[in-house]
């Protein structure tokens, strides 16, 4: 369902913003200068009232390593926490009167990462009754003095709780451990998937600021490459002034890159790159 916005009265963050517009094209005068309040906000108008499971890659980065990084599938709902006091709420995207309806949302694709399989991360958080969301403490590790579980959506920051925050199939959500003093900058890392050793010896892969896109010099880039099912480390290197590194291609394998500076910058996504002779 699309909402006509010539018959609907807005409600929540994003109504301020629609009924200055709406009320600007009937007085036939420009548009006030208000802006979005959220990262959500109607992409291309739409408003979709619906909370079909998505599925969306959801990586968690940790103070020393990545704690999980897969596809799972999500729908708003309530949901409970995991570890700690036990705490149910909702995270279904009405949280904080951000949607009149439920979708699927950055919190409710935690609680589905922390259930089901053995192994799964757990997590545990305070809901905020004022703010309408979870405060979240804890993903396996526990978020110190001065430390702070955030959140980014495709490699931007979160400007609003992720209960609040809606996400569709193919979204990347990130939960990342940083110190107060540290600006959420989620690197991403950008290269071939697939190769062909012979013709191409050596292959390039890209550090960008995931947010601004812009690249990032003298940031370690390594790993490991599998092949015929052993390990081998990848030797470490730092990117150059147009946050590139060169890696040599080598024997059929599969490598799995990426790239980090520690206590700058959260760690990015990782590479695969599949290597054929």
């Amino acid at each position: 369902m699309f909402i006509n916005f010539k018959s609907t009265t807005f409600w929540g963050p994003a109504a301020t913003y629609i009924n200055s517009k709406i009320e600007a094209l009937d007085n036939n005068r420009p548009p006030t200068g208000l802006h979005f309040p959220s990262q959500r906000v109607i992409k291309s108008c739409e408003m979709t009232d619906t909370n079909a499971t998505v599925k969306v890659n959801v990586r968690i980065e940790g103070k020393a390593a990545t704690i999980f990084d897969d596809t799972i599938e999500t729908k708003g709902r309530d949901v409970t926490t995991t570890i700690g006091p036990s705490v149910t709420n909702r995270a279904d995207g009405t949280n904080g009167n951000e949607y009149p309806f439920k979708v699927p949302t950055c919190t409710s694709a935690l609680a589905d990462t922390a259930t089901g399989a053995v192994g799964r991360p757990k997590w545990g958080a305070t809901f905020n009754a004022g703010f309408g969301d979870f405060f979240i403490n804890t993903i396996n590790e526990t978020a110190g003095a001065g430390e702070f579980w955030e959140l980014a959506l495709n490699f931007k920051r979160a400007d609003v709780g992720g209960g609040q925050l809606r996400v569709t199939t193919g979204d990347s959500v990130l939960w990342a451990l940083v110190k107060g003093y540290q600006p959420l900058v989620p690197l991403r890392l950008k290269g071939p998937q697939k190769i062909v050793a012979a013709s191409v010896p050596r292959f390039k892969v890209t550090v960008l600021d995931g947010e601004t896109r812009k690249p990032i010099p003298l940031v370690t880039v390594g790993g490991k490459k599998t092949i015929n099912g052993q390990e081998q480390t990848v030797a470490e290197k730092k990117t150059n002034i147009d946050g590139q590194v060169e890696i040599e291609s080598g024997a059929a394998g599969t490598f799995e890159l990426k790239a980090y500076a520690a206590d700058v910058y959260v760690r990015s996504n990782v590479l695969k790159v599949t290597v054929t002779a």
